[in-house]
């Protein structure tokens, strides 16, 4: 796996002089290849067995959207890079299906949706697409990247039909990833900057602005933050640094959980969150 990264940053670094726009398309195409999943183990595909399953279509690309239960609040669920809807699964077995309809969102290449590229314009589509079909929602979650996906989609389109917003394990912004992508492949500066040049014609957010700290300055309704201090994939240090003077903000900073964030008071946590019906932002 390391001499495949090493032979891939030798190649864009030395075609970036060369071909800045193509280059830019090939590292992009790269930073965005979803690795290939695990095969599902019986537990999971029972799991999936009891959801009711939608393919949303977002062109050459496809989402999945899974939902349970037909209680009168929806809750919304993003996963991260490389999870899928069974990460939630000790939300599910929680939560009252007779008071929750709960959506669990799939990006294209995870978990049931086909594909082998996902970026975070793609997830925000996904994002979109759902919300079109559910309506509004009292309670948008995310894990990790889905985190990320969860703020992109709001500072896009700041009335988004999302009454509350769980935001959990996120990585600091787009820029924390490029560094990290640029870290693994040892790329030139020269290879970044066409890569980010990529990047920014996608997305409809600027990379500066792309970054939880913005959205955590910008959010305009209830949101628990959700962090492992000892998170090795997604730093604490930049989310909490980048906490403002917000009364919309809540945070909870676990100790000894982990990145996946689903040790049983981190879950209990969150789902005494979920069971505020506090309606404090508005009703649709």
């Amino acid at each position: 796996m390391k001499w495949i990264q090493q032979l891939l940053g030798v190649i864009i670094n030395s075609t970036a002089p060369l071909a800045p726009k193509w280059n830019g398309h090939l590292a992009f195409r790269i930073f965005c290849t979803v690795p290939p999943q695990k095969p599902i183990n019986p537990r999971i595909e029972e799991f999936y067995s009891a959801l009711k399953s939608e393919t949303i279509s977002l062109g050459k690309h496809e989402v999945m959207l899974h939902s349970m239960g037909q209680g009168p609040t929806k809750l919304l669920f993003l996963h991260g890079w490389m999870g899928n809807a069974y990460h939630w699964r000790k939300y599910t077995d929680a939560l009252d299906p007779s008071q929750y309809t709960v959506y669990l969102l799939e990006a294209p290449g995870h978990g049931q949706a086909g594909g082998k590229h996902l970026n975070l314009e793609l997830y925000r589509l996904g994002v979109e697409q759902a919300l079109a079909r559910i309506g509004p929602v009292e309670l948008l979650i995310g894990h990790s990247l889905g985190s990320l996906t969860a703020a992109y989609t709001f500072l896009k389109e700041p009335a988004l039909p999302v009454n509350r917003f769980v935001i959990t394990g996120a990585p600091e912004g787009i820029g924390s990833i490029i560094a990290y992508f640029q870290e693994q492949l040892k790329l030139s500066p020269l290879a970044v900057n066409n890569l980010k040049a990529k990047i920014e014609q996608l997305l409809l957010v600027p990379i500066d602005q792309l970054n939880l700290p913005h959205f955590f300055a910008q959010v305009d309704r209830p949101t628990l933050i959700v962090h492992e201090e000892t998170d090795l994939v997604t730093p604490i240090g930049p989310i909490r640094a980048g906490l403002p003077d917000n009364d919309y903000l809540a945070v909870h900073f676990t100790q000894g959980d982990d990145h996946r964030l689903l040790a049983e008071t981190t879950v209990a946590t969150v789902l005494q969150f979920i069971n505020q019906n506090t309606h404090v932002y508005q009703t649709f």
